[in-house]
């Protein structure tokens, strides 16, 4: 299974600040927020979405860990590193987030506590993004296709809701 999340547009009112809840750093605009998860086969199994996009993947997680936990037991999950929370906590769940490059920004000045990922760990990084750019085709297809889901609404959050919704149904 694939998991990740996309924010699509939403109409910027007067009031829109980079403060309010609705406001997408992905975007620079406010937006909302979709997570798919996707079978191998390219379906999509489950969509959750029109929420805050400054939650963030790994929180969005948590909050659906319950969720995740009783209707995926066994399953493994490729996802980005912001879904390292659930690698970490889950124990019926398992997934496959790429490994961590070391924070240059932390190191001594001499160098001495750098440490480099192995050849190894570089190989796994590289397999997870190869299988994880197959989550990346339905919201391209989708942007493409219905440009009026990300575009600005002027009928509100649930329109554009039950458009993505209704969009990623065609997709399957």
């Amino acid at each position: 299974l694939w998991i990740d999340s996309t924010d699509f547009q939403k109409e910027k009112g007067p009031e829109t600040t980079t403060k309010t809840s609705d406001w997408s750093y992905k975007l620079n605009r406010p937006g909302s927020r979709f997570t798919i998860l996707r079978d191998g086969n390219g379906a999509i199994l489950h969509v959750w979405g029109g929420y805050s996009p400054k939650i963030h993947d790994g929180n969005f997680t948590e909050l659906m860990a319950d969720w995740m936990e009783e209707n995926l037991r066994g399953a493994g999950i490729f996802g980005d590193q912001h879904y390292e929370w659930g690698k970490k906590n889950m124990k019926n769940v398992d997934f496959y987030t790429p490994i961590r490059k070391p924070n240059s920004h932390k190191r001594k000045k001499n160098g001495e506590d750098l440490v480099l990922l192995t050849k190894a760990q570089e190989e796994y990084n590289e397999n997870i993004r190869r299988v994880r750019s197959r989550v990346e085709t339905p919201f391209a297809w989708i942007k493409q296709k219905f440009k009026a889901v990300d575009s600005p609404l002027n009928e509100g959050v649930e329109q554009q809701k039950y458009s993505v919704y209704f969009s990623f149904g065609i997709h399957n």
